[in-house]
Protein backbone atom coordinates (compact mmCIF):
# COMPACT_ATOMS: atom_id res chain seq x y z
CA UNK A 1 0.00 0.00 0.00
CA UNK A 2 1.10 3.48 -0.90
CA UNK A 3 2.04 6.15 1.82
CA UNK A 4 -0.23 8.98 1.54
CA UNK A 5 0.44 12.71 2.37
CA UNK A 6 -2.67 14.78 2.07
CA UNK A 7 -3.67 14.41 -1.73
CA UNK A 8 -0.27 12.92 -2.80
CA UNK A 9 0.58 9.44 -3.31
CA UNK A 10 3.91 8.83 -2.36
CA UNK A 11 6.29 6.61 -4.61
CA UNK A 12 9.74 6.13 -5.39
CA UNK A 13 12.55 8.18 -3.74
CA UNK A 14 14.65 10.54 -5.71
CA UNK A 15 16.97 11.82 -3.84
CA UNK A 16 18.16 12.75 0.22
CA UNK A 17 19.64 15.40 1.64
CA UNK A 18 20.35 17.57 5.20
CA UNK A 19 16.91 18.42 5.96
CA UNK A 20 14.48 16.33 4.00
CA UNK A 21 14.00 13.07 1.52
CA UNK A 22 12.58 13.88 -1.70
CA UNK A 23 9.94 11.14 -3.33
CA UNK A 24 8.32 11.09 -7.00
CA UNK A 25 3.96 11.82 -6.15
CA UNK A 26 0.96 11.66 -7.69
CA UNK A 27 -1.74 14.50 -7.09
CA UNK A 28 -4.60 12.50 -7.10
CA UNK A 29 -7.21 15.83 -7.12
CA UNK A 30 -5.34 17.02 -10.22
CA UNK A 31 -3.93 13.65 -11.84
CA UNK A 32 -0.31 14.67 -12.61
CA UNK A 33 3.28 13.78 -11.11
CA UNK A 34 5.02 15.84 -8.45
CA UNK A 35 8.19 15.90 -6.25
CA UNK A 36 7.30 16.54 -2.69
CA UNK A 37 10.05 16.89 -0.22
CA UNK A 38 9.59 15.44 3.45
CA UNK A 39 10.87 16.58 6.06
CA UNK A 40 13.10 14.16 7.75
CA UNK A 41 11.80 12.82 10.97
CA UNK A 42 14.23 13.68 13.29
CA UNK A 43 13.77 17.63 12.36
CA UNK A 44 10.52 17.59 13.34
CA UNK A 45 10.93 18.46 16.78
CA UNK A 46 13.46 21.79 16.10
CA UNK A 47 11.62 24.87 15.79
CA UNK A 48 14.02 26.27 13.78
CA UNK A 49 14.31 23.68 11.33
CA UNK A 50 10.62 23.71 10.66
CA UNK A 51 10.68 27.61 9.98
CA UNK A 52 13.66 26.86 7.91
CA UNK A 53 11.70 24.69 6.04
CA UNK A 54 8.62 26.82 5.60
CA UNK A 55 10.49 30.15 4.53
CA UNK A 56 11.68 27.14 1.44
CA UNK A 57 8.08 27.05 0.16
CA UNK A 58 7.60 31.25 1.09
CA UNK A 59 10.52 32.08 -1.06
CA UNK A 60 9.98 29.58 -4.02
CA UNK A 61 6.33 30.50 -4.20
CA UNK A 62 7.15 34.02 -5.20
CA UNK A 63 9.10 33.14 -8.02
CA UNK A 64 8.32 32.82 -11.34
CA UNK A 65 11.07 31.93 -13.41
CA UNK A 66 11.98 29.51 -16.58
CA UNK A 67 15.35 28.76 -14.66
CA UNK A 68 13.48 28.46 -11.13
CA UNK A 69 12.15 25.14 -10.16
CA UNK A 70 8.15 25.75 -9.26
CA UNK A 71 6.46 25.13 -6.02
CA UNK A 72 2.98 23.84 -6.20
CA UNK A 73 1.74 23.33 -3.15
CA UNK A 74 2.70 23.33 0.60
CA UNK A 75 1.03 21.46 3.58
CA UNK A 76 1.33 19.10 7.02
CA UNK A 77 -0.30 15.68 7.24
CA UNK A 78 0.03 13.93 10.83
CA UNK A 79 2.86 16.26 12.12
CA UNK A 80 4.98 15.78 8.64
CA UNK A 81 6.03 19.18 6.52
CA UNK A 82 6.00 18.35 3.18
CA UNK A 83 6.41 20.81 -0.23
CA UNK A 84 4.79 19.65 -3.26
CA UNK A 85 7.40 21.07 -6.51
CA UNK A 86 7.42 20.60 -9.98
CA UNK A 87 8.70 17.73 -10.88
CA UNK A 88 12.63 17.30 -12.47
CA UNK A 89 13.31 14.44 -14.78
CA UNK A 90 17.39 15.19 -13.46
CA UNK A 91 20.45 14.77 -13.10
CA UNK A 92 22.06 17.97 -11.28
CA UNK A 93 24.79 19.36 -13.08
CA UNK A 94 27.20 17.65 -10.65
CA UNK A 95 25.86 14.15 -11.49
CA UNK A 96 26.02 15.38 -15.38
CA UNK A 97 29.78 16.51 -15.57
CA UNK A 98 30.49 13.11 -13.41
CA UNK A 99 29.23 11.00 -15.99
CA UNK A 100 30.16 13.10 -19.16
CA UNK A 101 33.18 15.33 -18.31
CA UNK A 102 34.14 19.19 -18.11
CA UNK A 103 31.69 21.05 -20.80
CA UNK A 104 32.74 23.16 -23.34
CA UNK A 105 32.62 26.53 -22.92
CA UNK A 106 29.92 27.86 -24.83
CA UNK A 107 27.71 25.17 -23.04
CA UNK A 108 29.08 26.94 -19.52
CA UNK A 109 28.69 30.26 -20.84
CA UNK A 110 24.85 29.63 -21.58
CA UNK A 111 24.39 27.89 -18.11
CA UNK A 112 26.14 30.91 -16.62
CA UNK A 113 24.05 33.48 -18.35
CA UNK A 114 20.72 31.50 -17.54
CA UNK A 115 21.79 30.32 -13.81
CA UNK A 116 22.75 34.22 -13.34
CA UNK A 117 18.92 35.35 -14.77
CA UNK A 118 17.50 33.17 -12.47
CA UNK A 119 19.71 34.29 -9.40
CA UNK A 120 18.89 37.98 -10.52
CA UNK A 121 15.13 37.45 -10.51
CA UNK A 122 15.17 36.13 -6.79
CA UNK A 123 17.15 39.23 -6.10
CA UNK A 124 14.77 41.25 -7.49
CA UNK A 125 12.34 39.72 -4.81
CA UNK A 126 14.70 40.34 -2.18
CA UNK A 127 16.00 36.67 -1.99
CA UNK A 128 19.43 35.85 -1.89
CA UNK A 129 19.81 32.02 -2.31
CA UNK A 130 23.08 31.53 -0.33
CA UNK A 131 23.68 27.74 -1.60
CA UNK A 132 24.21 28.13 -5.32
CA UNK A 133 26.42 24.65 -6.14
CA UNK A 134 26.14 22.17 -9.11
CA UNK A 135 24.02 20.31 -6.79
CA UNK A 136 20.64 22.50 -6.45
CA UNK A 137 20.52 23.18 -10.49
CA UNK A 138 18.53 20.46 -12.14
CA UNK A 139 18.09 19.44 -16.21
CA UNK A 140 15.00 18.84 -17.21
CA UNK A 141 13.89 17.22 -20.21
CA UNK A 142 17.61 17.01 -21.81
CA UNK A 143 16.56 20.70 -22.91
CA UNK A 144 16.79 23.13 -19.85
CA UNK A 145 18.16 23.99 -16.14
CA UNK A 146 16.24 24.58 -13.32
CA UNK A 147 17.59 26.29 -10.35
CA UNK A 148 16.54 24.86 -6.90
CA UNK A 149 16.25 24.12 -2.79
CA UNK A 150 15.98 27.43 -1.56
CA UNK A 151 16.07 26.08 1.75
CA UNK A 152 18.09 28.26 3.55
CA UNK A 153 17.79 31.54 1.58
CA UNK A 154 17.51 34.73 3.48
CA UNK A 155 14.64 36.99 2.87
CA UNK A 156 16.10 40.58 3.16
CA UNK A 157 14.04 42.35 5.64
CA UNK A 158 12.73 38.84 6.80
CA UNK A 159 13.45 37.18 9.88
CA UNK A 160 17.12 34.64 9.56
CA UNK A 161 18.47 31.76 11.10
CA UNK A 162 22.06 33.31 11.55
CA UNK A 163 22.01 35.84 14.32
CA UNK A 164 23.79 34.03 16.43
CA UNK A 165 26.70 33.35 14.68
CA UNK A 166 25.50 30.12 12.63
CA UNK A 167 26.81 29.87 9.60
CA UNK A 168 24.60 27.24 6.96
CA UNK A 169 25.85 26.61 3.77
CA UNK A 170 28.01 24.18 1.93
CA UNK A 171 32.04 24.33 2.79
CA UNK A 172 33.54 24.61 -1.10
CA UNK A 173 30.62 27.14 -2.36
CA UNK A 174 30.36 29.60 0.49
CA UNK A 175 31.47 32.93 -0.66
CA UNK A 176 34.76 34.04 2.35
CA UNK A 177 32.53 36.60 4.15
CA UNK A 178 29.86 33.96 4.66
CA UNK A 179 32.51 31.90 6.54
CA UNK A 180 33.71 35.06 8.55
CA UNK A 181 30.51 36.69 9.52
CA UNK A 182 27.74 33.70 9.00
CA UNK A 183 26.20 36.21 6.58
CA UNK A 184 26.44 37.18 3.12
CA UNK A 185 24.65 39.44 0.54
CA UNK A 186 23.90 39.08 -3.19
CA UNK A 187 27.33 38.75 -4.12
CA UNK A 188 27.56 35.74 -2.04
CA UNK A 189 25.59 33.85 -4.53
CA UNK A 190 28.13 35.25 -7.26
CA UNK A 191 30.89 33.66 -5.50
CA UNK A 192 28.52 30.41 -5.63
CA UNK A 193 27.98 30.73 -9.64
CA UNK A 194 31.85 31.28 -9.94
CA UNK A 195 32.26 27.87 -7.92
CA UNK A 196 29.67 26.45 -10.09
CA UNK A 197 31.08 27.13 -13.62
CA UNK A 198 34.37 26.18 -12.29
CA UNK A 199 33.76 22.95 -11.66
CA UNK A 200 31.52 22.78 -14.71
CA UNK A 201 34.59 24.30 -17.11
CA UNK A 202 37.00 21.74 -15.71
CA UNK A 203 35.50 19.01 -13.94
CA UNK A 204 36.80 19.65 -10.49
CA UNK A 205 35.87 22.24 -8.11
CA UNK A 206 38.14 25.51 -7.08
CA UNK A 207 38.23 24.71 -2.99
CA UNK A 208 38.66 20.90 -2.31
CA UNK A 209 39.98 20.20 1.19
CA UNK A 210 40.66 16.68 3.47
CA UNK A 211 37.66 17.84 5.49
CA UNK A 212 34.96 20.41 5.64
CA UNK A 213 37.65 22.83 8.08
CA UNK A 214 40.60 22.64 5.80
CA UNK A 215 37.94 23.32 3.09
CA UNK A 216 36.95 26.30 4.68
CA UNK A 217 40.08 27.64 5.16
CA UNK A 218 41.24 27.07 1.50
CA UNK A 219 37.96 29.38 0.76
CA UNK A 220 38.92 31.98 3.39
CA UNK A 221 42.62 32.48 1.51
CA UNK A 222 40.98 31.67 -2.15
CA UNK A 223 43.19 28.99 -2.43
CA UNK A 224 42.75 27.62 -5.73
CA UNK A 225 44.24 26.99 -8.71
CA UNK A 226 43.17 29.75 -11.65
CA UNK A 227 40.74 28.92 -13.89
CA UNK A 228 42.90 28.85 -17.35
CA UNK A 229 45.78 26.90 -15.89
CA UNK A 230 43.25 24.21 -14.86
CA UNK A 231 42.01 23.64 -18.13
CA UNK A 232 43.58 26.45 -20.83
CA UNK A 233 41.10 24.96 -23.43
CA UNK A 234 38.30 27.18 -22.15
CA UNK A 235 39.61 30.36 -23.13
CA UNK A 236 40.25 33.54 -21.23
CA UNK A 237 37.30 35.01 -21.77
CA UNK A 238 35.49 32.53 -19.72
CA UNK A 239 38.36 31.85 -17.22
CA UNK A 240 38.89 35.69 -16.30
CA UNK A 241 34.79 35.50 -15.60
CA UNK A 242 35.25 32.74 -13.54
CA UNK A 243 37.73 34.44 -11.50
CA UNK A 244 36.05 37.90 -11.30
CA UNK A 245 33.05 35.66 -9.36
CA UNK A 246 35.60 33.97 -7.17
CA UNK A 247 36.99 37.37 -5.78
CA UNK A 248 38.06 36.94 -2.13
CA UNK A 249 36.48 40.91 -1.53
CA UNK A 250 32.74 41.26 -2.46
CA UNK A 251 33.49 44.77 -3.61
CA UNK A 252 36.04 43.12 -6.60
CA UNK A 253 32.80 40.64 -7.66
CA UNK A 254 30.95 41.59 -10.23
CA UNK A 255 28.16 44.34 -8.72
CA UNK A 256 25.14 42.01 -9.92
CA UNK A 257 23.67 38.87 -11.51
CA UNK A 258 22.38 40.98 -14.08
CA UNK A 259 26.07 42.04 -15.03
CA UNK A 260 26.65 38.68 -15.11
CA UNK A 261 24.33 38.13 -17.84
CA UNK A 262 25.36 40.38 -20.15
CA UNK A 263 28.82 39.57 -19.78
CA UNK A 264 27.96 35.83 -20.94
CA UNK A 265 25.76 37.19 -23.41
CA UNK A 266 28.70 39.24 -25.14
CA UNK A 267 31.26 35.98 -24.40
CA UNK A 268 28.50 34.06 -25.85
CA UNK A 269 28.25 36.21 -29.17
CA UNK A 270 32.27 36.24 -29.55
CA UNK A 271 31.96 32.04 -29.48
CA UNK A 272 29.50 32.64 -32.26
CA UNK A 273 26.77 31.20 -30.68
CA UNK A 274 23.52 32.74 -31.74
CA UNK A 275 21.08 30.69 -30.02
CA UNK A 276 22.33 29.92 -26.43
CA UNK A 277 19.15 27.79 -25.06
CA UNK A 278 19.37 25.60 -28.91
CA UNK A 279 22.71 25.14 -27.93
CA UNK A 280 22.63 24.24 -24.55
CA UNK A 281 19.43 22.43 -25.05
CA UNK A 282 21.35 20.26 -28.53
CA UNK A 283 24.52 19.51 -25.82
CA UNK A 284 22.18 18.26 -22.89
CA UNK A 285 20.72 15.48 -25.37
CA UNK A 286 23.43 14.89 -26.77
CA UNK A 287 26.80 16.04 -25.08
CA UNK A 288 29.73 13.92 -27.31
CA UNK A 289 28.61 14.18 -30.80
CA UNK A 290 27.41 18.29 -29.55
CA UNK A 291 31.28 18.55 -27.99
CA UNK A 292 33.17 17.24 -31.30
CA UNK A 293 31.15 19.97 -32.83
CA UNK A 294 31.94 22.51 -30.70
CA UNK A 295 35.47 22.04 -30.32
CA UNK A 296 35.71 22.04 -33.88
CA UNK A 297 34.46 25.00 -34.89
CA UNK A 298 36.15 26.54 -31.82
CA UNK A 299 39.62 25.50 -33.52
CA UNK A 300 39.16 26.98 -36.80
CA UNK A 301 37.59 30.03 -35.31
CA UNK A 302 40.81 30.57 -33.19
CA UNK A 303 43.30 30.29 -36.50
CA UNK A 304 40.74 32.67 -38.52
CA UNK A 305 41.59 34.44 -36.03
CA UNK A 306 45.41 33.92 -35.37
CA UNK A 307 45.71 34.40 -39.41
CA UNK A 308 44.20 38.21 -39.09
CA UNK A 309 46.40 39.20 -36.14
CA UNK A 310 49.00 37.66 -38.01
CA UNK A 311 48.15 40.56 -41.16
CA UNK A 312 48.11 42.96 -38.44
CA UNK A 313 51.10 42.27 -36.82
CA UNK A 314 50.08 41.32 -33.24
CA UNK A 315 51.96 38.83 -31.48
CA UNK A 316 50.28 39.24 -28.31
CA UNK A 317 46.68 37.91 -30.00
CA UNK A 318 48.57 35.53 -31.97
CA UNK A 319 50.02 33.37 -29.13
CA UNK A 320 46.60 33.71 -27.41
CA UNK A 321 44.54 32.35 -29.83
CA UNK A 322 47.37 29.10 -31.12
CA UNK A 323 47.44 28.18 -27.45
CA UNK A 324 43.58 27.94 -27.34
CA UNK A 325 43.96 25.75 -30.75
CA UNK A 326 46.96 23.40 -29.31
CA UNK A 327 45.49 22.82 -25.87
CA UNK A 328 42.43 21.35 -28.14
CA UNK A 329 44.59 19.79 -30.54
CA UNK A 330 47.98 19.12 -29.47
CA UNK A 331 48.95 18.63 -32.87
CA UNK A 332 47.43 20.83 -34.97
CA UNK A 333 50.29 21.93 -37.44
CA UNK A 334 48.42 24.98 -38.99
CA UNK A 335 48.51 26.88 -35.19
CA UNK A 336 51.99 25.84 -35.24
CA UNK A 337 53.15 27.29 -38.83
CA UNK A 338 51.09 30.69 -37.78
CA UNK A 339 52.76 30.88 -34.48
CA UNK A 340 56.50 30.29 -36.11
CA UNK A 341 55.45 32.93 -39.10
CA UNK A 342 54.23 35.33 -36.56
CA UNK A 343 57.50 34.94 -34.41
CA UNK A 344 59.88 35.14 -37.49
CA UNK A 345 58.34 38.95 -37.89
CA UNK A 346 58.60 39.27 -34.64
CA UNK A 347 62.58 38.24 -34.36
CA UNK A 348 62.82 40.61 -37.89
CA UNK A 349 61.63 43.76 -36.14
CA UNK A 350 63.31 43.51 -33.25
CA UNK A 351 66.49 42.89 -35.20
CA UNK A 352 65.40 46.25 -37.24
CA UNK A 353 64.99 47.84 -34.59
CA UNK A 354 68.58 47.03 -32.57
CA UNK A 355 69.85 48.24 -36.13
CA UNK A 356 68.02 51.76 -36.19
CA UNK A 357 69.30 52.14 -32.50
CA UNK A 358 73.17 51.43 -33.02
CA UNK A 359 72.90 53.45 -35.83
CA UNK A 360 71.41 56.62 -34.18
CA UNK A 361 73.64 55.75 -30.95
CA UNK A 362 76.69 55.79 -33.47
CA UNK A 363 75.47 58.98 -35.37
CA UNK A 364 75.55 60.79 -32.07
CA UNK A 365 78.62 59.71 -30.69
CA UNK A 366 80.26 61.21 -33.56
CA UNK A 367 78.22 64.38 -33.63
CA UNK A 368 79.70 64.55 -29.70
CA UNK A 369 83.08 63.96 -30.50
CA UNK A 370 83.38 66.89 -32.81
CA UNK A 371 80.94 68.92 -30.23
CA UNK A 372 83.51 68.07 -27.65
CA UNK A 373 86.36 68.34 -29.87
CA UNK A 374 85.13 72.32 -30.86
CA UNK A 375 84.25 73.22 -27.00
CA UNK A 376 87.53 71.99 -25.54
CA UNK A 377 89.59 73.50 -28.48
CA UNK A 378 91.17 76.65 -26.85
CA UNK A 379 92.85 79.42 -29.97
CA UNK A 380 95.60 80.89 -28.77
CA UNK A 381 95.11 84.46 -29.09
CA UNK A 382 96.92 87.10 -31.18
CA UNK A 383 97.04 84.71 -33.84
CA UNK A 384 94.00 82.68 -34.74
CA UNK A 385 93.39 82.26 -38.47
CA UNK A 386 90.78 84.97 -40.00
CA UNK A 387 87.07 84.18 -39.53
CA UNK A 388 88.08 82.46 -36.14
CA UNK A 389 85.68 84.28 -33.17
CA UNK A 390 88.07 86.16 -31.06
CA UNK A 391 87.28 86.99 -27.52
CA UNK A 392 87.30 90.80 -26.31
CA UNK A 393 90.92 91.77 -25.27
CA UNK A 394 89.58 92.90 -22.13
CA UNK A 395 88.67 89.45 -21.26
CA UNK A 396 91.63 87.61 -21.53
CA UNK A 397 93.90 88.33 -18.83
CA UNK A 398 97.48 89.01 -19.17
CA UNK A 399 97.32 89.23 -23.25
CA UNK A 400 96.67 92.54 -23.79
CA UNK A 401 99.51 95.15 -21.60
CA UNK A 402 96.53 97.83 -22.36
CA UNK A 403 93.68 96.44 -20.32
CA UNK A 404 93.30 97.23 -16.70
CA UNK A 405 94.02 94.18 -14.17
CA UNK A 406 90.55 92.52 -12.36
CA UNK A 407 89.87 94.21 -8.98
CA UNK A 408 89.87 91.97 -6.03
CA UNK A 409 86.48 90.15 -6.16
CA UNK A 410 86.49 90.19 -10.23
CA UNK A 411 87.29 87.46 -12.29
CA UNK A 412 88.57 86.64 -15.81
CA UNK A 413 85.85 84.27 -17.18
CA UNK A 414 86.31 82.75 -20.53
CA UNK A 415 83.18 81.19 -22.03
CA UNK A 416 84.02 78.46 -25.06
CA UNK A 417 81.26 77.91 -27.35
CA UNK A 418 78.47 76.14 -25.54
CA UNK A 419 79.67 74.97 -22.12
CA UNK A 420 77.84 75.59 -20.11
CA UNK A 421 80.09 75.91 -17.22
CA UNK A 422 81.98 79.13 -17.29
CA UNK A 423 86.34 79.17 -16.51
CA UNK A 424 86.79 81.25 -13.44
CA UNK A 425 89.86 82.55 -12.24
CA UNK A 426 89.68 84.44 -9.13
CA UNK A 427 91.85 86.29 -7.19
CA UNK A 428 93.58 85.32 -4.13
CA UNK A 429 91.22 87.69 -2.02
CA UNK A 430 88.09 85.73 -3.60
CA UNK A 431 89.30 82.53 -2.83
CA UNK A 432 90.00 83.45 0.96
CA UNK A 433 86.54 84.72 0.90
CA UNK A 434 85.11 81.63 -0.08
CA UNK A 435 86.87 79.66 2.95
CA UNK A 436 85.76 81.76 5.13
CA UNK A 437 82.49 80.62 4.97
CA UNK A 438 80.87 78.94 8.59
CA UNK A 439 80.67 75.15 8.05
CA UNK A 440 77.65 73.59 10.13
CA UNK A 441 78.83 72.27 13.26
CA UNK A 442 79.99 68.58 13.01
CA UNK A 443 78.57 67.72 16.31
CA UNK A 444 75.04 69.24 15.16
CA UNK A 445 75.04 67.10 11.80
CA UNK A 446 76.08 63.80 13.76
CA UNK A 447 73.55 64.38 16.31
CA UNK A 448 71.13 64.78 14.12
CA UNK A 449 71.55 61.37 11.31
CA UNK A 450 71.87 59.36 15.18
CA UNK A 451 70.33 55.96 14.55
CA UNK A 452 67.35 55.67 16.70
CA UNK A 453 66.49 52.65 18.71
CA UNK A 454 62.72 51.13 17.72
CA UNK A 455 60.95 48.81 20.02
CA UNK A 456 57.99 46.57 18.79
CA UNK A 457 55.27 45.63 21.56
CA UNK A 458 52.43 43.99 19.44
CA UNK A 459 49.33 41.98 20.89
CA UNK A 460 49.17 39.68 20.03
CA UNK A 461 52.64 38.61 19.78
CA UNK A 462 52.47 35.81 17.32
CA UNK A 463 53.19 38.21 13.66
CA UNK A 464 56.10 38.75 11.77
CA UNK A 465 57.10 42.66 10.74
CA UNK A 466 58.87 44.05 7.63
CA UNK A 467 60.45 47.51 7.81
CA UNK A 468 60.44 49.64 4.91
CA UNK A 469 59.13 47.04 2.47
CA UNK A 470 61.64 44.61 3.71
CA UNK A 471 61.39 40.77 4.18
CA UNK A 472 59.25 39.68 6.83
CA UNK A 473 61.10 38.57 10.34
CA UNK A 474 59.15 36.55 13.23
CA UNK A 475 58.84 38.87 16.16
CA UNK A 476 60.12 37.13 19.26
CA UNK A 477 63.76 37.17 20.85
CA UNK A 478 65.92 37.57 18.14
CA UNK A 479 63.93 40.47 16.81
CA UNK A 480 61.78 42.71 18.95
CA UNK A 481 63.83 46.00 18.15
CA UNK A 482 65.96 47.50 15.70
CA UNK A 483 67.92 50.50 14.93
CA UNK A 484 66.91 53.46 12.30
CA UNK A 485 67.50 56.44 10.79
CA UNK A 486 65.44 59.04 11.79
CA UNK A 487 62.91 60.37 9.23
CA UNK A 488 59.58 58.53 8.28
CA UNK A 489 59.40 54.77 8.13
CA UNK A 490 56.52 51.91 7.13
CA UNK A 491 55.95 48.89 9.52
CA UNK A 492 53.87 46.17 8.38
CA UNK A 493 52.79 43.95 10.48
CA UNK A 494 51.13 40.13 9.42
CA UNK A 495 49.77 37.40 11.76
CA UNK A 496 50.58 34.06 11.91
CA UNK A 497 48.68 31.81 9.61
CA UNK A 498 46.16 34.11 9.16
CA UNK A 499 45.24 35.23 12.97
CA UNK A 500 45.09 38.38 12.39
CA UNK A 501 44.41 41.51 9.53
CA UNK A 502 47.37 42.67 8.45
CA UNK A 503 48.09 46.33 9.21
CA UNK A 504 50.44 49.11 8.12
CA UNK A 505 51.79 51.92 10.19
CA UNK A 506 54.07 54.75 9.04
CA UNK A 507 55.66 56.61 11.85
CA UNK A 508 58.42 59.52 11.89
CA UNK A 509 61.49 58.49 13.89
CA UNK A 510 63.09 61.60 15.70
CA UNK A 511 66.40 62.14 15.96
CA UNK A 512 68.96 61.81 19.13
CA UNK A 513 68.93 59.47 21.91
CA UNK A 514 66.42 57.35 23.13
CA UNK A 515 63.99 54.38 22.25
CA UNK A 516 60.74 54.74 19.95
CA UNK A 517 58.36 52.41 21.05
CA UNK A 518 55.40 51.01 18.59
CA UNK A 519 52.82 49.04 19.64
CA UNK A 520 50.25 47.74 16.64
CA UNK A 521 46.83 46.09 18.05
CA UNK A 522 46.21 43.73 15.15
CA UNK A 523 42.55 42.37 15.11
CA UNK A 524 41.54 38.87 15.19
CA UNK A 525 39.81 37.44 12.16
CA UNK A 526 37.08 35.58 12.92
CA UNK A 527 37.35 31.72 13.29
CA UNK A 528 34.47 29.02 13.46
CA UNK A 529 34.10 25.67 15.39
CA UNK A 530 32.38 22.71 13.42
CA UNK A 531 30.76 20.21 15.60
CA UNK A 532 30.38 16.35 13.37
CA UNK A 533 28.11 14.20 15.15
CA UNK A 534 25.33 10.95 14.26
CA UNK A 535 22.97 13.00 15.13
CA UNK A 536 21.41 16.59 15.18
CA UNK A 537 22.03 18.43 17.79
CA UNK A 538 22.54 22.17 19.69
CA UNK A 539 25.44 23.46 20.39
CA UNK A 540 26.50 26.17 22.77
CA UNK A 541 29.68 28.28 23.71
CA UNK A 542 28.85 29.49 27.24
CA UNK A 543 31.51 32.04 27.45
CA UNK A 544 31.04 33.76 24.58
CA UNK A 545 27.08 33.36 24.33
CA UNK A 546 27.14 31.67 21.01
CA UNK A 547 24.33 29.32 19.60
CA UNK A 548 24.67 26.97 16.54
CA UNK A 549 24.08 23.54 15.39
CA UNK A 550 25.93 20.19 14.87
CA UNK A 551 26.75 19.77 11.03
CA UNK A 552 27.10 23.46 10.47
CA UNK A 553 29.72 26.19 11.13
CA UNK A 554 29.44 28.32 14.25
CA UNK A 555 31.36 32.01 13.54
CA UNK A 556 33.80 32.62 16.51
CA UNK A 557 34.07 36.65 16.17
CA UNK A 558 36.62 37.00 18.78
CA UNK A 559 35.32 40.48 19.68
CA UNK A 560 35.88 40.62 23.32
CA UNK A 561 37.30 37.00 23.95
CA UNK A 562 40.91 36.08 22.61
CA UNK A 563 41.45 32.59 20.92
CA UNK A 564 42.04 29.91 23.59
CA UNK A 565 40.56 26.94 24.54
CA UNK A 566 36.64 27.04 25.37
CA UNK A 567 34.03 25.06 26.69
CA UNK A 568 31.43 23.77 24.35
CA UNK A 569 28.09 22.03 25.43
CA UNK A 570 26.15 19.87 23.23
CA UNK A 571 22.79 19.66 23.52
CA UNK A 572 20.97 16.41 22.61
CA UNK A 573 16.73 15.92 22.60
CA UNK A 574 15.67 14.86 25.73
CA UNK A 575 17.34 17.37 27.84
CA UNK A 576 20.99 15.86 27.89
CA UNK A 577 23.89 17.88 27.36
CA UNK A 578 27.19 16.98 26.92
CA UNK A 579 30.32 19.25 27.39
CA UNK A 580 33.32 18.97 26.13
CA UNK A 581 36.40 21.37 25.35
CA UNK A 582 38.20 22.93 22.23
CA UNK A 583 41.18 24.99 20.80
CA UNK A 584 39.35 28.01 19.33
CA UNK A 585 41.94 29.21 16.49
CA UNK A 586 41.62 33.13 15.33
CA UNK A 587 41.13 32.44 11.06
CA UNK A 588 40.19 28.82 11.39
CA UNK A 589 38.06 26.78 11.83
CA UNK A 590 38.29 24.37 14.33
CA UNK A 591 36.26 20.77 14.27
CA UNK A 592 34.86 18.97 17.12
CA UNK A 593 33.92 14.85 16.53
CA UNK A 594 31.98 13.39 19.15
CA UNK A 595 29.10 10.22 18.95
CA UNK A 596 25.72 10.79 20.76
CA UNK A 597 23.65 8.30 22.33
CA UNK A 598 20.75 6.97 19.99
CA UNK A 599 17.28 8.06 20.23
Amino acid sequence: MSRRLGKYELGEELGRGGMATVFKAHDTALERDVAIKVMHPHLQESEQARDRFAQEARAIAQLRHSNILEVYDTGEDGGELFIAMELLTGPTLKQFVELHGAMPTEVVAAIGMHVADAIQAAHDKGIIHRDIKPENVLIHDNRDIKLSDFGIAHIVGGEGFTRTGQMIGSPGHMAPEQIEQGISDERGDIFGLGTTLYFLATGELPFEGENAPHTLRRVMDVDHTPAHQARPSMGRALADRIEHCLERHPANRPPSAKALVGQFRTLLESEEVPNPKATLGAYLRDPESIATQLKEATIQRELQRARVAHRRRNHAEVTRACNRVLSLDEHNTDAVDIHRKSSNMGLQKRRLRIALLLLSVGCFSVILWRFTQGAHQIPAPNHSPAGTPQLPEAQVAGNNEGAPPPTNLSAAVSVQGNDPKPTVAASNEMTSVVRSRPRPSTARRASSNQPRTVRFQPEPQNISISVDDGPLQAFGPSFSSTTLAPGRHRFRFVGADQCCKEQTLVRGIPPGPGTTVISPRLEYRPGGLYVEANRHAGVFIPAMGLRGSTHSVLTIPFHHQAPGRYQVQISEPGGVTRAEYVELLAGKVSQLRVSLAEQ
